[in-house]
């Protein structure tokens, strides 16, 4: 009995037929997609799959690209015993920065799937890009922080060690300020997004109510384009006003 309840539910593929077969495709292939369309998951597993695949990128991208600059066709392993030394002490470093950018890219795609999802362009524009922008400074200061230790143990001979140091302290600079331009053009975004969503709304309103002004004044004005002219212009700037007021400056004296 439950069987043939579950049957008479199903949503049938064909109207007026009833093919068994049929309908539990169109339930699994078609229904199931449309639904998870509908609610906005396959767009957000899409966004969150692309932080995932950076992360594996940097996992297996870097100690990839070591050991092709280490025994490519021009690889530093064939400058005999220096390129060695560059090698033992390249190999650990480049293997522990793919796992903490790795580490970090994974935490950050987890942070982003926990988010809670209402639409395609407020997930992208208020998640998605905001994560990206941070999670961008954090990889470039990681990248930097590598590259200190190899800048002054593998920085030529003795004499060239001072330079070395130099360089270490120029990656360390570039790190930190990476990391803060990171979070502050993050935080630029948002204030930025935050203007863009204000003025928007009463724009839209600004255009209509605009829009209609002008037909108004054309069909009462006799061909007169000077009274059409000052009439929409001194009721745009006056309903410009209004919504600035109403749907900015309202909104940022509270905040």
């Amino acid at each position: 009995m439950e069987h043939n309840n579950t049957n008479n539910k199903m949503e049938r593929n064909i109207p007026f037929v009833n093919i068994n077969f049929f309908d539990k495709m169109y339930d699994k292939l078609v229904l199931s997609v449309t639904k998870k369309l509908d609610s906005g998951n396959v767009f957000k597993f899409i966004m969150v799959l692309t932080i995932h695949v950076l992360s594996f990128a940097i996992l297996l991208g870097l100690p990839i690209a070591f050991l092709i600059a280490a025994f490519g066709e021009y690889g530093f392993i064939n400058a005999g015993f220096k390129g060695v030394i560059a090698f033992i002490i390249g190999l650990p470093i480049t293997l522990f920065t793919a796992w903490y950018g790795y580490s970090l890219t994974r935490k950050r795609a987890t942070q982003l799937n926990k988010e809670e999802y209402t639409s395609i362009i407020a997930f992208y524009f208020k998640k998605y890009t905001p994560l990206t922008i941070t999670l961008t400074g954090e990889l470039m200061a990681v990248f930097a922080f590598a590259c200190v230790i190899p800048s002054i143990l593998i920085g030529g001979e003795m004499s060239d060690m001072g330079s070395g140091i130099m360089v270490a302290i120029y990656l360390i600079g570039i790190g930190l300020m990476a990391l803060i331009y990171a979070y502050a053009a993050r935080q630029v975004y948002l204030f930025a997004l935050n203007i863009a969503l204000s003025i928007l709304t009463p724009l839209l309103v600004f255009a209509v109510a605009g829009g209609l002004s002008a037909f108004f004044a054309i069909f009462f004005s006799d061909g007169d384009e000077m009274v059409t002219f000052c009439f929409v212009t001194i009721v745009c700037l006056y309903i410009f006003f209004m919504l600035l007021k109403k749907h900015v400056f309202t909104q940022w004296h509270d905040k």
